[in-house]
């Protein structure tokens, strides 16, 4: 609000010369530190790992391009009209939008609208500037990410307030042909906008119940992001595996965000989530299981199998059966199941808390093997998950 009420005294027709110059200045050096902060930004439709192959250049082209991007979504949302809008189209739409906004503005001023109100002269100075603080923010991470359905409800000020003023102006030119011709063209307007409004919501119903999800993920991911893989940093939306670790780090110095915070903390040692057939061992996994698991001091996490000789035969293929475990799509251990019991210490880090994926690199269902009537998919039997003491030499460990 402080911004639209800045872009206001900057139009008002009543302040003084000297002033609007002092104004214009100080929207000129602005404009000028937008320019030094973009400067060899690339830009690029892929995703943001592709769009640092791109070289490094300035593009004031490709600024003003992402900056009408974010105003079309205003109307044409955030991904519903995606397969039938080119990129120019969006250009169009987003010149088109700015263009109204901006006469919108100076009629209202002319006509002194804000002698009744300056509320809708604020909502289209706050929306303008949303759009500027997404450029600022996300122009890096490409023209991918110049729309995001949750900023469309900041930027759709921008258009109640044109609307607004627009209503104002046919009110107060009380001409009947005016009317007549303003009526439907502010009727289409409204239902455009209601349609694309109707759907960025439907896509907030849809996306809003994994933000949480996808937000404690990023939280499991940033307390130990040397052990995932790019693809998981990814999340953090950063351009690159090192830019990514070196803002958590400072994160991490500061004792700043997740940092501030005590280390989760889980009922026991072992908490199963997924593809398990029992939730106490020794029990079944099916062919892929995943489990959280609470670290000590030495940061290893023991995990062993049974696999009697009789039934590893009969499950026999050409490739022996493994168990491998991985945390995010980080491979961190792998063995290959003897008969009896095997075990491997999966080295994760010190005093943390660690979600794994277990998979076996086959399974099988009794009852086509003709032992038993039971027609599950299993994996393995695992007989033992839990802290490893540091001193571990046993058979299965990690490089055995």
């Amino acid at each position: 609000m402080i911004g639209g009420g800045g872009l206001t005294l900057l139009l008002w027709p009543e302040l003084d010369r000297a002033t609007k110059l002092r104004l214009a200045v100080a929207s000129g050096f602005a404009s000028v530190c937008l320019v030094i902060y973009c400067w060899g930004l690339p830009l690029s439709n892929a995703t943001p790992a592709a769009a640092l192959e791109a070289p490094p250049s300035f593009q004031p082209g490709s600024i003003v391009t992402f900056y009408l991007h974010t105003l079309s979504g205003t109307v044409a949302g955030a991904g519903w009209l995606d397969p039938y809008l080119s990129l120019v189209v969006r250009d169009i739409l987003g010149a088109l939008l700015l263009l109204a906004y901006v006469g919108a503005f100076i009629a209202g001023l002319r006509q002194r609208l804000y002698r009744q109100s300056l509320v809708p002269f604020l909502m289209i100075g706050y929306g303008l500037l949303v759009a500027v603080f997404i450029l600022l923010s996300r122009f890096s991470l490409g023209l991918g990410n110049s729309l995001s359905s949750r900023y469309v409800t900041h930027l759709q000020l921008a258009l109640i307030g044109s609307i607004w003023l627009l209503l104002l102006i046919i009110r107060d030119a009380n001409r009947a042909a005016r009317w007549r011709f303003a009526r439907p063209v502010v009727a289409a307007v409204l239902v455009v906008v209601l349609a694309g409004q109707t759907e960025i919501e439907a896509q907030e119903w849809v996306i809003a119940p994994h933000r949480k999800a996808r937000y404690q993920r990023m939280r499991t991911i940033a307390r130990n992001p040397e052990l995932y893989a790019d693809p998981d940093l990814a999340l953090f939306q950063a351009t690159t595996r090192a830019s990514t670790e070196q803002a958590l780090g400072i994160l991490k110095k500061h004792n700043l965000n997740v940092y501030s915070e005590e280390p989760v903390s889980i009922p026991g040692p072992v908490t199963f989530l997924s593809g398990w057939y029992d939730e106490s061992l020794p029990g079944w996994m099916g062919k892929s299981a995943s489990v959280r698991v609470r670290t000590g001091a030495s940061g290893l996490v023991r995990i062993a199998a049974y696999m009697s000789a009789d039934l590893l035969a009969r499950t026999s293929s050409t490739d022996p059966l493994e168990l491998r475990v991985f945390v995010g799509k980080r491979l961190m251990a792998r063995t290959v199941i003897q008969p009896g019991t095997s075990s491997l210490d999966v080295p994760l880090g010190p005093d943390g808390v660690f979600d794994l994926r277990l998979e076996a690199s086959r399974s099988f269902v009794p009852s086509k093997l003709g032992l038993n009537d039971d027609q599950r998919e299993l994996g393995l039997f695992v007989t033992e998950i839990r802290p490893a003491p540091a001193a571990s030499t046993e058979a299965g460990a990690p490089g055995r």
